[in-house]
C-alpha cells in the first residue's frame, strides 16, 4: 500500500482507499492519521497492493499510453 498526499498527479497513479491512503498536502496531522489507519489494518495490505498493481497494469501499460498519445496528436492535427 501507498501513503501519500494529493500532490500533483499522485491521485492519477494511486486510488485513495483502494491502493493507497491519501492526505491533503501540508497537513501532517492528517498524514499521521492515515499512517495510523494503515498500520492498524495489516489485513488490508494485500488487497491494496493487488489493487495498485491492477491499476498500473491497466491504466499505465505501454499500449494504452501509446493509444492515448496518438489520439492527442490526431486531435491537434485536425484542429
Amino acid at each position: 500500500p501507498v501513503l501519500a498526499t494529493y500532490h500533483a498527479d499522485i491521485p492519477e497513479v494511486v486510488r485513495d482507499g483502494e491502493s493507497a491512503l491519501l492526505a491533503p498536502e501540508r497537513d501532517p496531522e492528517s498524514l499521521a492519521e492515515k499512517w495510523l489507519e494503515l498500520a492498524a489494518s495489516p489485513e488490508r495490505w494485500p488487497a491494496m497492493g493487488q489493487a495498485g498493481r491492477q491499476h498500473v497494469e491497466t491504466a499505465h501499460d505501454v499500449q494504452h499510453l501509446t493509444e492515448q498519445l496518438e489520439d492527442r496528436y490526431q486531435q491537434v492535427l485536425t484542429q
